[in-house]
């Protein structure tokens, strides 16, 4: 199999995940996030999340992650109402808003979002599948790849092994 085709194939994976809860896109995220941070990532519980999937604690550093398991576009009106929750309810507590989606994000996002989180001194980080020079996302799990291995094999055991 060749490069692009590899990559194809671990984004066709990553769709057939369910998008949230314990052995969702949200909680595989969380695992990489937290793997990459060294920071306990919480999933947050159904109903009004606040801009966010899940969370460490607040502290000297802390990081709120937004999942997006998605094969279409995601526009900056949706995305834009996350951001908006999360600076309003995270704000001083949080440093770090994470994007972490399966679509490839457009300009206006990449340039708009960082804006509207920007004055309550939240940064944002993209990790998404932009192709170009390679999909952030991808790149996240692999330098993880033993807890993204891990994860699969306890909860995708089926397409974790010829995956990962």
């Amino acid at each position: 199999m060749n490069f692009d085709a590899s990559l194809q194939h671990i984004r066709t994976v990553l769709l057939a995940l369910p998008p949230s809860g314990e052995g969702g896109f949200e909680d595989l995220l969380a695992t990489a996030v937290a793997a990459a941070t060294g920071l306990q990532i919480r999933l947050a519980r159904s109903g009004s999340q606040f801009g966010r999937d899940g969370s460490s604690p607040a502290g000297l550093f802390a990081v709120a992650v937004e999942a997006k398991r998605y094969d279409g576009n995601l526009r900056l009106e949706g995305l834009a109402g996350k951001a908006t929750l999360a600076s309003y309810a995270l704000g001083k507590d949080t440093d770090l808003w994470l994007l972490g989606t399966t679509a490839e994000l457009g300009d206006d996002v990449v340039r708009k979002l960082p804006e509207i989180v920007q004055s309550e001194g939240i940064s944002v980080v993209f990790l998404d599948w932009a192709p170009r020079p390679l999909p952030a996302l991808a790149v996240l799990l692999a330098s993880r790849a033993e807890a993204t291995r891990d994860w699969f094999a306890h909860h995708a055991p089926s397409t974790g092994d010829k995956t990962w």
